[in-house]
């Protein structure tokens, strides 16, 4: 028998954005949720976070069997970094709990975090319902905020953030179940919660569903990315993502300067850094930046590549858990090479052989040459399939919320008030 499900996450994609994009965590979960029989409502900010646009003037949409989306009222915002960006969660967090209380109530409920606000209204809402709670870890904030940041700014602004800090605990201190990007993830998630590991903490790296595109797909989206600069005679080696504070392109430049016309480096991304890369790459006839690319320029950029970068400034965010810029590059059979010296990702990589790190400019030259001169990569797609698979992430995770379900009595009666 399928149990009631709502999954709280309202900043990544879904279906009303883009009915043929890529599906990402949640909207895989949705997926395979609604397709095992259970019923899935997927509560979703009415501001898209990615598009900077307002969804839809309709609360609710029906999606396919099973699946359905309710749009949260939002207020909005234009910067990734302002006041008015706090001010719409806080927002959205009232307005959830607002529709919630008047709602059926589900079996139980899977809230992604951050952010911050929701979660903890989530919190309180499953513990005078007596609803179990899942919380999967997304990003480590508040902590991120003064993590980023060096000196007394660091210092300020973590006394600054104590509100937030406390909002924290409030949100993971009520979870039946602590999930993560990795376990480092986990045992952070758990210090806020201020409790021992129980045995449904669990670790649930990203994963990601190859799209299967067609030849006619495939040439389109080939084309596009040739109009905006990429070519295909050489082996290409990527970045995929923003183009943000976060990165750090410095040795990547350096790189291919050194590399020459051995290879293509395309970085295909947009963000608040990207004309100052791209005005210090200017000389440089091998590396392109392409702006935004869609679901189906990725795929085939990827598909087409021999190498994938992960060119993080070191932080405990990225070292602790594993993005989904990795998986989707050990998915394509991409060597995967890292400014990270430490981590989760950096320990499989080097135990599967699927990868290293790189510490300067020459040191990523020197990899890239001899990434490129190895035929495609076994090892990346065994350590794929061994941790990675969508098969066995969402199989996991489905197993572990049904489990969270039955224990605690999900058909004693919660479904009605």
């Amino acid at each position: 028998m399928g149990i009631n499900i709502w999954l709280i996450q309202t900043w990544e994609p879904n279906p009303l954005d883009d009915p043929n994009g890529r599906p990402w965590r949640t909207g895989i979960l949705a997926q395979r949720l609604a397709k095992r029989g259970h019923q899935v409502t997927w509560w979703a900010s009415n501001f898209s976070h990615n598009l900077k646009r307002f969804r839809s003037n309709e609360q609710r949409h029906t999606i396919g069997e099973n699946f359905e989306i309710r749009l949260i009222p939002a207020l909005g915002y234009q910067k990734h970094l302002s006041p008015r960006r706090l001010r719409d969660h806080r927002y959205v967090a009232d307005q959830f709990r607002k529709l919630a209380e008047v709602s059926p109530l589900p079996d139980v409920i899977v809230a992604s975090y951050p952010t911050i606000e929701i979660c903890a209204q989530v919190s309180e809402f499953c513990e005078n319902h007596k609803i179990p709670l899942l919380i999967d870890i997304r990003d480590q904030y508040p902590d991120l905020y003064w993590e980023n940041q060096t000196g007394l700014k660091s210092h300020a602004i973590r006394l600054l953030s104590f509100g937030m800090k406390r909002l924290a605990h409030k949100a993971l201190r009520g979870a039946d179940a602590i999930t993560a990007n990795g376990p480092e993830v986990v045992t952070w998630g758990l210090g806020y919660a201020g409790r021992a590991k129980n045995a449904l903490d669990r670790t649930l790296f990203m994963s990601y569903e190859k799209p299967a595109l067609s030849p006619e797909r495939l040439a389109i989206a080939k084309q596009q990315l040739e109009a905006k600069g990429v070519r295909f005679d050489r082996p290409i080696v990527a970045y995929t993502g923003m183009v943000g504070q976060t990165i750090d392109l410095e040795p990547v430049i350096a790189a291919a300067e050194i590399v020459g016309d051995q290879a293509w480096f395309v970085i295909g991304g947009a963000g608040d850094a990207l004309e100052a890369w791209q005005s210090r790459s200017a000389h440089l006839p091998n590396l392109v930046f392409t702006n935004w690319l869609t679901s189906d320029e990725v795929a085939t950029l990827l598909s087409l590549s021999k190498i994938g970068l992960i060119p993080y400034r070191p932080a405990p965010n990225f070292e602790r858990g594993i993005t989904n810029k990795p998986v989707e590059y050990l998915a394509n059979g991409l060597t995967v090479l890292t400014s990270l010296q430490r981590g989760t990702l950096v320990d499989l990589i080097r135990e599967y052989q699927a990868g290293s790190s790189y510490a300067s400019g020459k040191e990523l030259a020197d990899q890239i040459v001899a990434g490129i001169a190895q035929p495609s990569s076994e090892a990346s797609l065994r350590l794929f399939n061994e941790k990675f698979h969508p098969d066995k992430v969402y199989g996991d995770w489905i197993e572990l919320i049904e489990e969270v379900a039955s224990s605690s009595g999900a058909h004693d009666g919660n479904a009605a008030r």
